[in-house]
């Protein structure tokens, strides 16, 4: 097979999910779920006090700080959540959907391999996470400062999120199994992250030193650091190492396990 015809196969796959996504209007829902969940994280902000607003005397360029205040910290605790909770609660069910109706087995043994399902359900996952994206940038635009940044945050936090959605959905054989992993796994990365933005001085050193490996705490920092002044640039690259390496790992595994189905 050649890599046109691969490259058919899996739009094909995606092109599917995307389309009964889009009639079974889930990507409104999608939207419309985060629109609401944002409309409550821009509200918390205002119960620990008035907005930081930048000042300046007229003609001078107005710089944000190097560091990130409670509100802008809040909301990037706000914008990495909707994407962990849009990519692993909704990712998962691409496959089990599939094994429910024994579609996967009609996949493994028609022209499309195992590469061809999981890039074709990541697409599909990456377009779910980009419907949620719209919606939390045009909330915050205003807080945006390097859209690069911010860029990196969702395409690297999205892929480490669509492949940790379809490994769920690879180890479970039903929507219950789904649920049970999803709750663990979400409590694994919200509270490392919690921890790492709103105590992280006060916690061990040990723990301290562990917490900047965890994906989602290297995603909350990629997305606070889109809204600050200067950003370093080894802070830049560090987190997004720890994410890229991640992912692939994730992805690896997801290979592995649609493999064994192959056999």
């Amino acid at each position: 097979m050649n890599f046109k015809e691969s490259i058919r196969i899996t739009v094909t796959i995606a092109a599917k999910d995307i389309v009964d996504a889009v009639k079974n209007k889930t990507t409104l829902s999608i939207m419309l779920g985060v629109g609401l969940m944002m409309l409550t994280g821009l509200a918390l902000p205002l119960l620990f006090g008035p907005r930081r607003a930048p000042t300046a005397v007229e003609g001078q360029a107005v710089n944000p700080p190097s560091e990130l205040g409670l509100q802008p910290s809040l909301l990037a605790i706000n914008l990495t959540v909707q994407l962990l909770i849009v990519g692993l609660a909704l990712v998962p069910y691409l496959m089990i959907e599939e094994k429910e109706t024994h579609t996967l087995d009609a996949l493994l043994v028609s022209p499309a391999h195992f590469g061809h399902v999981v890039s074709g359900k990541a697409l599909a996952g990456m377009f779910y996470c980009l419907c949620a994206a719209v919606v939390v940038f045009l909330f915050n635009t205003r807080w945006i400062v390097h859209w690069e940044i911010a860029a990196l945050a969702f395409l690297l936090g999205a892929a480490f999120t669509v492949a940790g959605g379809l490994l769920l959905g690879i180890m479970s054989e039903n929507p219950t199994t789904v649920n049970l992993w999803l709750g663990l796994f979400l409590m694994l990365l919200l509270v490392p992250m919690l921890l790492a933005e709103l105590v992280s001085a006060k916690l061990p050193g040990v723990v301290q030193a562990i917490l900047p490996w965890m994906p989602s705490v290297a995603m909350g920092k990629l997305v606070g650091l889109s809204m600050v002044g200067v950003v370093p640039a080894m802070d830049i690259w560090s987190n997004v190492g720890t994410l890229a390496i991640e992912s692939l790992i994730f992805y690896a595994l997801v290979i592995w396990r649609v493999r064994r189905s192959d056999r």
